[in-house]
């Protein structure tokens, strides 16, 4: 087999590309178009897709930046496609899918920099998922997975932001709870009804932005201190 991708799934991919180029392009809201998830980058029909997908975007919307979500940085970081983007998206679930612990990510994401030292890292997916026989539903083990990963990345000073996935569980027909239609995956802070679980308060504190509010004077002169989260680090930003 040839490194092309398979026609009828290149020609449906530029297809959607386009038709979402031409919707959202003047939405003051996006930065960036997300070319594909977990094609396995390092392959080369896995490389040859979101190639193609760059290409046809850069032609489309020149001055737009562009990514993909890689699930495949794990090994020779260097060899991935994720190399062609303007910045760089890592799925990233040690302790989950990819086993290890909190250091083997420290090693693996200080390897991704040192492969593009250049580039900007964005953590596009981290989290714990309880969707295997051995890893049930544990809410403190998605706390301390939470918590410890923001930790490693706010020691980096190369990672531009984090995505956790996700807020709630969801109905899927690969679900690993459940079974036909309620078949669900265990991976939010809320379940599929919107209950919220305890981790849900601390994924809510990890991500505030601001970390404190003060004002001074009375209310004929009067200042307001806004201190901001900056990966978790409160610095002062702004004073009214």
């Amino acid at each position: 087999m040839g490194p092309d991708p398979l026609p009828e799934l290149m020609h449906n991919g530029l297809e959607q590309l386009r038709e979402m180029i031409e919707r959202d392009r003047n939405h003051p809201c996006i930065f960036s178009w997300g070319l594909c998830n977990e094609i396995g980058g390092q392959n080369p029909r896995g490389f040859e897709f979101p190639k193609r997908m760059y290409e046809e975007a850069k032609r489309i919307d020149p001055h737009r930046l562009c990514s993909f979500a890689s699930n495949s940085l794990q090994q020779n970081p260097g060899k991935d496609v994720s190399q062609i983007m303007d910045f760089i998206e890592w799925n990233e679930y040690y302790q989950t899918w990819y086993g290890g612990t909190k250091e083997d990510l420290r090693r693996n994401l200080d390897a991704i920099h040192r492969a593009f030292p250049d580039k900007p890292i964005v953590i596009s997916e981290y989290g714990y998922c309880a969707c295997t026989p051995d890893r049930p539903e544990d809410d403190s083990k998605r706390v301390d997975v939470l918590v410890g990963h923001d930790r490693v990345f706010r020691d980096a000073d190369y990672v531009a932001g984090l995505i956790f996935f996700d807020y709630n569980d969801y109905r899927t027909h690969v679900g690993d709870k459940g079974v036909r239609a309620c078949k669900q995956r265990v991976h939010g802070v809320v379940d599929v009804y919107g209950s919220r679980k305890p981790s849900y308060e601390v994924l809510w504190r990890e991500s505030s932005p601001v970390a404190s509010l003060q004002v001074v004077g009375g209310p004929a002169e009067f200042s307001i201190v806004v201190k901001t989260e900056y990966l978790g680090k409160s610095k002062p930003q702004f004073i009214f």
